[in-house]
């Protein structure tokens, strides 16, 4: 038995603990993206990858356990027991969730890619479509023709209609089964007009033109609209990269003035002053409020991510590819800033 083989039966193995309803889920989504790959064979490797990595981080993080005592005062004081419950364990959970949301948003972009091609090239392909008609070829001959290598996805997915309808599917059925293997909304309603004109023997042309020009008046509405969202989206990036970090190193480096100021209130000859504002005690720390600093700007990078993929293409996933340059220049003007307030309040002695 050859290592595909033994490879395809350990997958089909695994996926076989996924339920059914995620199943019929993924086949679908791996047919929008175009991927000619078997159900079980995607998914039982999506979820055995993700349990090795996740696996790898659980034995990694026991591993250096004594590592991370040194550098974690919090660990050092935990059994190997809590250690594992509390450190161990939930980094092998988000690992796994980690890798699973990143098979997920491959498919996400694929099938996104794949939409985009279709409906870009799709007003050309109707107007090539009514000069067949136009020279008198049959309805189905004119769809078939009007394919063309430079359509991609769409030249592809017709030629796979052509070969099913010439054997032994029905023309209705082969037109919804493409239909179905694009996730574009505007594709179908296409493919439901020419079918239905088929089936009626309408004016055809008129209609498909019609339908061409719709296209084409929603792809310039949708160029239009990016156009017009680009100021939200300079100014929602100009805010978390450069005012957010720095307003939060100043909150930091005030607080730490603060608690200086305080100690030195209690000590010494500074003993004698009773002043309100430095009475009681502090529980937070300028070492919180860093923390803090560094997790609200990774979830503010994360939600405005979400929001820009909202704003452009109506789905908050498209977004997501913002997320990774978001999150590192917040995080890096952080950083830089913290270093210059600190040194600019230094040399004020």
């Amino acid at each position: 038995m050859s290592d595909c083989m033994i490879f395809k039966r350990i997958y089909f193995t695994v996926s076989g603990i996924c339920p059914q309803n995620i199943s019929h889920t993924i086949q679908k989504k791996l047919i929008h993206a175009g991927i000619e790959e078997e159900v079980d064979v995607w998914l039982g490797r999506a979820v055995l990858t993700a349990f090795l990595f996740a696996f790898a981080a659980l034995v990694t993080s026991m591993v250096f356990s004594p590592t991370l005592s040194k550098l974690i005062p919090q660990i050092a004081t935990m059994s190997q027991l809590e250690f594992i419950i509390s450190v161990s364990f939930p980094s092998f959970i988000l690992i796994a969730l980690l890798i699973v949301f990143l098979y997920y948003v491959y498919i996400f972009y694929r099938i996104q890619t794949r939409t985009d091609a279709v409906e870009k090239v799709l007003p050309d392909f109707l107007l090539i479509l009514i000069s067949n008609l136009h020279a008198g070829m049959s309805p189905f001959s004119a769809f078939v023709n009007a394919a063309r290598p430079e359509f991609g996805p769409l030249e592809e997915e017709i030629r796979k209609v052509a070969i099913r309808s010439s054997s032994s599917q029905s023309l209705t059925v082969a037109l919804n089964d493409l239909s179905d293997r694009i996730d574009s909304k505007i594709f179908q309603k296409t493919i439901v007009f020419f079918d239905k004109a088929i089936r009626s023997g309408g004016q055809m042309a008129k209609i498909l033109h019609a339908s061409a020009d719709e296209i084409r008046h929603i792809q310039e509405m949708r160029t239009e609209l990016f156009s017009q969202s680009m100021s939200y989206i300079i100014f929602l990036g100009f805010t978390i990269t450069l005012i957010t970090p720095y307003l939060i190193s100043i909150s930091g480096q005030f607080l730490e003035m603060f608690l200086k100021i305080k100690e030195s209130t209690t000590t010494g000859a500074s003993k004698t002053l009773n002043v309100s504002l430095f009475q009681g005690e502090m529980t937070i720390t300028a070492g919180f409020v860093e923390s803090i600093g560094y997790i609200f700007l990774f979830i503010v990078s994360l939600f405005i991510s979400f929001f820009i993929g909202s704003l452009m293409r109506g789905k908050p996933l498209f977004g997501i590819k913002y997320f990774p340059w978001f999150a590192i220049a917040s995080i890096g003007m952080f950083i830089i800033s913290k270093a210059m307030i600190s040194n600019l309040l230094a040399s004020f002695g």
